[in-house]
């Protein structure tokens, strides 16, 4: 958790501002998205969204020892089973140390979806780039 620890500051630090992750998302023109990663980051942006302008069809999750059928009344899945990746706007992989090579197996299924590190986000909205 330790890892995540300056990632969870300037998220609170840019909600605490007005500057939220839905709003981001929205200007993004994302109104259904995909989770990459259910773990502590992932169900945290859930929570976040969960009640929002946001629909979150899914997570997309590899760890397969861990991989319930569901979290929250929401789908956990493997990206080889993913059968809505083609009606989400974009998928927000949680897992900043494995983006790139998460972003290019989401590629070979998709080439037009947009994938965000959850990341770019959080460090984008304290730059003002929503």
């Amino acid at each position: 958790m330790k890892q995540y620890e300056p990632l969870l500051y300037q998220w609170v630090i840019n909600e605490n501002r007005g500057f939220t992750i839905e709003k981001y998302l929205v200007n993004l023109g994302a109104q259904k998205i995909l989770i990459y990663g259910a773990g502590v980051i992932g169900e945290l942006l859930f929570q976040v969204l969960r009640k929002g302008e946001i629909q979150v069809l899914g997570f997309v999750d590899q760890n397969k020892g861990l991989l319930l059928e569901e979290l929250h009344g929401v789908p956990i899945t493997t990206l080889d089973q993913v059968e809505n990746i083609w009606n989400c706007d974009i998928i927000v992989v949680t897992l900043g140390h494995m983006y790139y090579e998460i972003k290019d197996r989401i590629k070979g299924y998709n080439k037009e979806l947009q994938t965000i590190s959850i990341e770019d986000i959080v460090y984008g909205m304290m730059r003002g780039d929503e």
